[in-house]
């Protein structure tokens, strides 16, 4: 039974590794809130290091106004701002998506096959 796992884990782990790679990492420059705007969830490191995700930004004097996961409202000075990133799926992953899940679909379809077929010749 353990030799029939190892193929099944190796088919599942090239589709999760595949995937874990579709994401790509923008920064943003700090002359750029216009496109703070536009972007739906941003993230934020401030001076002191920690990371805040945002969602829904607007850029209002010198604060960046925006909410937590939890929808609260946060405002960030910003001057206290040190990098802003967004992420985006690059283009082509879902299609990538799209046939692995097909690919796995039909590898458990063929196992199953294989150890419910009979063994001998009718």
């Amino acid at each position: 039974m353990m030799k029939a796992i190892r193929p099944v884990l190796g088919i599942l782990l090239v589709p999760v590794l595949c995937l874990s790679a579709c994401m790509s990492t923008n920064y943003l420059a700090p002359v750029e809130n216009s496109e703070l705007l536009t972007i739906r969830t941003i993230y934020i490191v401030l001076t002191d290091g920690t990371e805040i995700r945002l969602k829904n930004c607007v850029c209002d004097g010198d604060l960046l106004v925006g909410f937590t996961q939890k929808d609260q409202r946060v405002e960030i000075e910003l001057s206290e701002i040190r990098r802003v990133y967004y992420k985006e799926i690059k283009p082509g992953m879902p299609y990538l998506a799209a046939f692995s899940v097909g690919a796995v679909g039909i590898s458990i379809w063929l196992f199953v096959g294989a150890l419910t077929a009979p063994s001998e010749a009718p």
